[in-house]
């Protein structure tokens, strides 16, 4: 760990904020903050954008091209009814 202190201005009810999140989890702010950020970046990496959703909804749409039709007189009775 670095001995270099930078100072990041926040409220001081954000500061309070950020004080009992690290000592609820047993962790000091700088911990609790390079934990919180590492989380954040990684979520972010595991998005996936507008057109990879795209693509994936296409992929299962077409998985399904081939099934057959329902019934004409399917209901939501035939999905919960027990036994048919």
């Amino acid at each position: 760990m670095s001995s270099r202190v930078d100072k990041i201005e926040v409220s001081a009810e954000t500061a309070q904020l950020i004080r009992n999140e690290a000592k609820k989890r047993g962790v000091s702010v700088d911990e609790y903050l390079r934990a919180l950020a590492d989380t954040t970046a990684a979520q972010i990496e595991n998005e996936l954008s507008e057109s990879e959703v795209d693509k994936i909804l296409d992929e299962l749409a077409a998985m399904g091209k081939d099934l057959p039709p329902l019934p004409q007189d399917f209901s939501r009775e035939d999905i919960y009814s027990e036994g048919n």
